[in-house]
């Protein structure tokens, strides 16, 4: 009987696999052949490729979920590594004069023409601004693109801690202090609002 019982498996497996979640006839598997193949496996080794590791609640701890999942893995995005011109310092410093490191979510290429920044950065642009050494921020700040027609487009959230054994606590300040500081950055440097941008 347990014989049977594994050819059985087997086949079902074989059956949900070979037919890429659907019935000979096209249609699609029942949710029983599913729920079945799902049991089935789950004893199993899978040779999927995993999903991208969302970062543990260690790593941001006191960020919110949904802004720890929009930032996860932003060490990896590409580095805007260009300071501001020198009469904006100032002002692009305004989070603290620490080591501080910016990244965004799109790539060099999507960024550039002809090997230089085109602005303004595409709806969707996620940049951060971390103040501190990695696994040591002080201090994350996060650029959301989500409009170009109205306060340069551009939504901002700003998490702070006094020391890394602490959590971080959203800063409470009006979006209109942000956007006047930003401001400069698209009017003086013509970068639509973000102090840094990609070195040339």
């Amino acid at each position: 009987m347990k014989g049977l019982a594994g050819v059985a498996v087997a086949a079902g497996l074989v059956i949900v696999s070979g037919c890429g979640g659907e019935g000979g006839d096209g249609s699609s598997v029942s949710t029983a052949s599913v729920g079945f193949a799902t049991l089935a496996t789950s004893h199993t080794t899978s040779s999927r490729a995993r999903p991208p590791a969302r970062p543990r609640a260690s790593e941001l701890p006191g960020v919110p979920a949904k802004d720890a999942r929009a930032i996860a893995g932003y060490r990896s995005w590409q580095r805007l590594a260009q300071p501001p011109r020198e009469d904006l310092r100032n002002l692009g410093s305004a989070h603290g004069g620490q080591i501080r490191s910016i990244w965004v979510n799109r790539s060099r290429a999507a960024l550039s023409r002809g090997g230089k920044q085109r602005f303004p950065y595409p709806v969707g642009s996620i940049v951060v601004k971390q103040l501190g050494r990695n696994d040591n921020e002080t201090i994350i700040a996060i650029m959301r693109k989500i409009d170009e027609s109205r306060d340069l487009g551009w939504s901002w959230v700003e998490y702070k801690r006094p020391a890394t054994e602490s959590d971080f606590e959203r800063v409470s300040a009006p979006t209109s202090v942000c956007t006047g500081c930003h401001a400069s950055a698209a009017t003086s440097q013509k970068t639509d609002g973000v102090f840094w941008s990609l070195r040339e």
